[in-house]
């Protein structure tokens, strides 16, 4: 931009997005919704020594700059369906994701000179076709047209930005919360129900634009519009909305709803959710000869500016409104739906048959809606219950296949680690995803598979199943322009069982040493890589009298020679295994002094604890051998039994 005859000029003109970047898609094509444009520019003037100084816009040349397109001949016209406003309206910037606002802030100019920054604000009409269309900044100074558009040789550097504006993303009912006040207003035989529909997060309405062509009543309220009017047997019923009731706070009486039955200053219940989404059923003397339904459109806009179109509906009573859809209704379809093993295997045997083990499964699938406006699909999230309804079945051409007898499919993963235990180690799946094709809005599923022990171990071929828009997919079908064909094979592997020899045993013997009672207890440690998580307990402990609440008894025995009074009895601790939990004489037995003292019972990372217990009482010589359960990391069952030795004094632990 250098002229040596110019005494005014621009040295910086720069168009960019309110984040700094050059391409963005955060506007809607509502033509209510603005994208902000951020136009910087320096301005210098010459002094009289030739020097050239850095000089404020006039108010006048600030109003010139604006946003144009690289193709317009004298640099003021925009595309058809595009405007440029110099304020910004009442609507959200940026894009709404479903729970919050993914807004664009300004990001900071790396320029360091003196920037003036001019803010101007593009809207799309979403009447027209979508497309990227690319803008350039225009300013005028001294009856000069500056643009940041690169077009000729002397210009230092330039600048555009390009526009995708994208389809409004318009609610259903189903994406509504709920409220209905019962009893809003009562008097006489009047009585008044208000119903409200809070949007998700992220989104509000700001305006009611109310019914497109509400029922012509008698005696018709102020400020309302009637949707829908019941006559029946009993008492008339009518329902409708306050259009322009654009805050949630505001002051409603009877006579805004109906011109008579009750008194026409009584006041109204109107503020229970922060929402201006409102219908209202009065029931009450009304003059109509008959019923009449008319279902017509109730339009609203949100904090985007875009337009949301429903229906008050009711049962045949008129007793109740439900919410209708009524321009929003879309066509959807699965457009994507694969099944895969983490790091994107189609075989694997990582499933231990104990019906507690889990194989992890994803399922990947991408949903999209049909756009009439642009005769376009674009990529939509699943719902919940869309999500909800994926899993895993026998691979089949029937579409409601089961799975096999003894195979579970599980939505959340369970305490147990996935993966097959190696000695020394855990060969755990990987957790990488498969590839997808790009630019996929890809949502990926877990799904977490079983098989039961009772079952004959085979390998299975399995496919994805999900539920969308009424229709069922599976990753086995062909469906108009949409074909599937994706499986995974899981083989399950029988599971192993410690013995005593894998074991490390260490054995604590002053875990409680007190003048009337001897404890011991005997801790039990897996091979590395393995954690009991259960303890099971016996199978059939014994019934003996002052049993401690948390304990079951293998055996007891009175020693040996008629001069020993004291008993012992060996077994297992229940209900202790959270970190940190103490056990006190009590928890063993009952009838002993110092039933307030603690045993020492944390020594060893394991809850595989057995305990040995000696004190002053007669009991006669039990034996169970009771089988000892125990469940690893893996899910899978350990089983042991309680011998002793000296007379009860010690344990020792047998394989079963």
């Amino acid at each position: 931009m250098k002229n040596d005859k110019e005494s005014v000029r621009l040295s910086r003109l720069n168009i960019s997005s309110s984040n700094g970047a050059t391409s963005t898609d955060a506007l809607y094509a509502n033509g209510r919704h603005q994208c902000a444009v951020i136009i910087e520019l320096v301005k210098e003037v010459k002094g009289d020594n030739g020097v050239w100084s850095h000089a404020r816009l006039t108010d006048d040349e600030r109003s010139c700059v604006t946003v144009t397109v690289v193709t317009s001949v004298d640099h003021q016209q925009l595309p058809l369906g595009w405007s440029c406003d110099e304020k910004r309206n009442i609507y959200d910037l940026g894009l709404w994701r479903r729970g919050a606002i993914a807004a664009r802030h300004a990001a900071a100019s790396d320029y360091q000179a003196p920037v003036e920054t001019v803010v101007r604000y593009l809207r799309f009409n979403s009447e027209l076709p979508l497309e990227s269309v690319t803008f350039v900044a225009r300013a005028v100074l001294d009856g000069k047209i500056y643009t940041s558009h690169i077009s000729s040789a002397e210009q230092e550097h330039g600048s555009s930005l390009t526009i995708t504006p994208v389809p409004p993303e318009r609610l259903a009912n189903v994406d509504m919360v709920p409220f209905v006040d019962h009893g809003a207003f009562r008097s006489g035989m009047v009585e008044m129900d208000v119903y409200y529909w809070t949007p998700p997060a992220g989104l509000t309405f700001l305006e009611n634009r109310g019914l497109d062509s509400p029922i012509a009543l008698v005696d018709e309220g102020s400020h309302f519009q009637s949707s829908y009017f019941y006559t029946g047997s009993d008492v008339p019923t009518k329902a409708g909305v306050i259009p322009g009731n654009n805050t949630f706070a505001m002051q409603l009486v009877y006579s805004d709803v109906h011109g008579k039955g009750a008194p026409a200053n009584a006041s109204v219940r109107f503020n229970e959710r922060n929402t201006i989404m409102r219908a209202i059923r009065l029931k009450g003397w009304m003059r109509l000869d008959q019923g009449i339904n008319t279902k017509t459109p109730w339009r609203l806009l949100d904090n985007f500016g875009t337009e949301h179109v429903f229906f008050l509906n009711t049962q045949d009573t008129g007793e109740s409104i439900t919410l209708g859809d009524l321009g929003n209704d879309a066509e959807y379809k699965i457009q994507y739906l694969h099944i895969t093993l983490p790091g994107g295997g189609t075989s694997t045997s990582s499933l231990y048959a104990n019906g507690r083990h889990q194989c992890k499964v994803e399922i990947e699938a991408i949903k999209e809606k049909y756009v009439p406006e642009t005769a376009t699909w674009i990529g939509v999230p699943l719902t919940d219950a869309e999500r909800a309804s994926a899993t895993v079945t026998l691979y089949s051409a029937n579409r409601d296949q089961p799975l096999p007898a003894g195979w579970s499919c599980d939505r959340e993963k369970n305490i147990y680690d996935t993966g097959l235990w190696n000695r020394g180690a855990i060969e755990r799946q990987e957790q990488e995803e498969a590839p997808l094709p790009e630019s996929a809005a890809n949502e990926v599923i877990s799904r977490y598979m079983r098989f039961n022990s009772t079952q004959a171990i085979e390998p299975h071929r399995f496919m994805a199943r999900i539920e969308v828009d009424g229709k069922v997919y599976t990753t086995n079908m062909k469906l108009d322009d949409v074909a599937f064909d994706a499986w995974i094979n899981i083989t399950p592997v029988r599971p192993y069982a410690l013995k005593v020899v894998d074991l490390v045993e260490y054995v604590d013997y002053d875990a409680l040493d007190v003048p009337v009672a001897d404890v011991d207890v005997y801790y039990y440690t897996p091979p590395s890589g393995l954690k009991f998580l259960v303890n099971r307990g016996l199978d059939s402990p014994l019934a003996i009298r002052n049993e401690g609440p948390f304990f079951q008894t293998s055996y007891t025995n009175m020693g040996t020679g008629s001069f020993n009074k004291k008993f012992r009895k060996g077994g297992v601790v229940m209900g202790k295994d959270a970190p940190g939990s103490r056990v006190q004489m009590s928890d063993l037995h009952q009838n002993i002094p110092w039933l307030n003292s603690y045993v020492r019972f944390h020594e060893r990372d394991t809850i595989m604890r057995a305990v040995k217990l000696e004190a002053e009482s007669i009991y006669t010589n039990y034996d169970t051998r009771s089988p000892w359960r125990l469940w690893d990391n893996f899910g899978c069952e350990h089983s042991f039994w309680l011998d002793w030795k000296n007379g009860g004094n010690a344990i020792v632990l047998k394989d079963y």
